[in-house]
């Protein structure tokens, strides 16, 4: 429905805007996400036509509306400071743009009064003078007056920003079951990622003038898990760290037991709720055991997120990962044979992957498998080590296989290694490694 192609802004020599590609489907309820000064304001007063672009066309509906005149593109824009006339009633605000119209009085007070309901403004409220109101009531009549005009497109910018805590999560449910009964192609432009979350059927991340990355919100999600935790979500393998973080290093002569619990929780969530169990979003456990050169692990990792039920983004579990991982050392000390492997299983929490006709969608229990064999000879060991790692669907898997040379005194940090490695892509290439998986290339510069 709507369309920015190849759309460059730019305010003299500042680009605010630039090589914007974008399309917004119809009924969508679209974020744009970012910082102060990211360019999502100035790409929403595109839309809405309160500036031009440099070049670049922007649609809607096939229709080139890029140098059209605001009141002749079918779309109205909630601002984030309401923008009310303060010397009028809460009905003549609503009213405004109906009146302009010249529009038969009969047909202005029945869609005013219509409106009025579904924002949820009492008939009694309508006649006061829109400065008495409180702020959430300022909001819902400056939304009022953009859906009394029943355009194709609404916009908001930032329009909860000046609420509070407790209003901004009311508000935010009220104008999603707004949107949902409406079916109004609705762009609403946030700084506030828990807002873009709970909100959104799609969101593009705005930085300096360009978008990151486009997604739903659990893509989105996962993506900036990943990038807060790049150790345990690795993509861009480095075979020996990788495997040696999910081997439980242990199976010494001594007797050795461990126990761990790890609970971290959402602070929007908590803010939210004030529940601190309801607020978790990853609860990590893990028992050790190892004694005469034999050790065994078990660890559980269960995850909570956002999750779309009916239209709504509600907070839910996820998904569990179990991994049992097993050490054990064959024959004399510095002599003998060492066997590392573990495996991993996946468990979804949200029934989507089952009902899911998408076969990438219905990934296997199987989450992940390492293995890695061992021959000690004196103060060093050679290994040949294999691991298959799940990515980010059903098929994306990652394979890398290496023959390993490591000292034992340092026995977690092979110190060369030579193999391969293949991405989601299937594509194999060679790898050389030293020093904790470090390329010899990053060594040399």
């Amino acid at each position: 429905m709507i369309k920015f192609n190849d759309v460059q802004i730019k305010y003299g020599d500042y680009v605010a805007i630039d090589n914007l590609n974008l399309e917004i489907n119809e009924g969508e309820f679209f974020t744009m996400l970012g910082l102060s000064g990211c360019g999502k304001t100035t790409t929403l007063r595109s839309l809405v036509g309160f500036s031009y672009p440099t070049k670049g066309k922007i649609f809607i509906d096939e229709t080139d509306v890029t140098k059209m005149p605001t009141e002749k593109r079918d779309v109205s824009i909630v601002f984030q400071s309401y923008a009310l006339f303060p010397t009028m009633t809460v009905y003549e605000n609503i009213a405004f743009g109906l009146t302009l119209q010249k529009l038969p009085k009969e047909y202005i007070d029945k869609k005013v009064r219509e409106v009025a309901d579904k924002v949820q403004i009492i008939p009694e409220k309508l006649f006061n003078n829109v400065s008495e109101l409180s702020g959430g009531q300022q909001q819902r009549v400056a939304i009022a007056r953009a859906l009394v005009l029943n355009p194709k497109i609404l916009c908001l910018d930032e329009p909860l920003s000046n609420l509070d805590a407790k209003l901004r999560v009311e508000l935010r449910n009220e104008l999603k079951k707004l949107q949902r009964d409406l079916k109004i192609t609705t762009i609403y432009v946030t700084h506030d990622q828990e807002e873009a979350l709970t909100l959104s059927d799609r969101i593009a991340v705005f930085n300096k003038g360009k978008i990151e990355q486009i997604g739903t919100p659990q893509e989105i999600y996962r993506v900036r898990d990943i990038l807060r935790n790049k150790e345990r979500n690795h993509v861009d393998f480095k075979l020996n760290r990788s495997i040696y973080d999910d081997f439980t290093n242990m199976g010494e002569y001594k007797r050795n037991f461990r126990v761990n619990l790890m609970l971290q929780r959402n602070e929007a969530r908590y803010k939210m709720t004030g529940d601190y169990w309801d607020s978790l979003e990853e609860i990590k456990a893990g028992v050790f055991y190892s004694q005469n050169r034999f050790g065994i692990g078990y660890e559980v990792d269960e995850n909570a997120d956002w999750r779309d039920k009916k239209g709504v983004k509600e907070w839910g579990k996820v998904d569990r990962e179990h991994k049992i991982s097993l050490v054990t050392k064959i024959g004399k000390p510095s002599e003998g044979w060492t066997l590392k492997t573990y495996a991993k299983f996946y468990e979804d929490l949200t029934g989507k992957i089952k009902q899911s006709s998408d076969e990438r969608a219905r990934k296997s229990s199987l989450d992940g498998l390492g293995i890695e064999i061992g021959k000690e000879m004196g103060y060093y060991q050679w290994s040949v080590a294999f691991e298959k790692e799940y990515v980010l669907s059903a098929r994306d898997y990652e394979w890398r296989a290496a023959l390993q040379f490591t000292l034992l005194t340092f026995p977690s940090n092979p110190i060369f290694g030579i193999g391969a490695d293949t991405d989601v892509n299937k594509k194999i290439k060679p790898e050389t490694y030293m020093f904790d998986g470090l390329k010899v290339e990053d060594i040399i510069d």
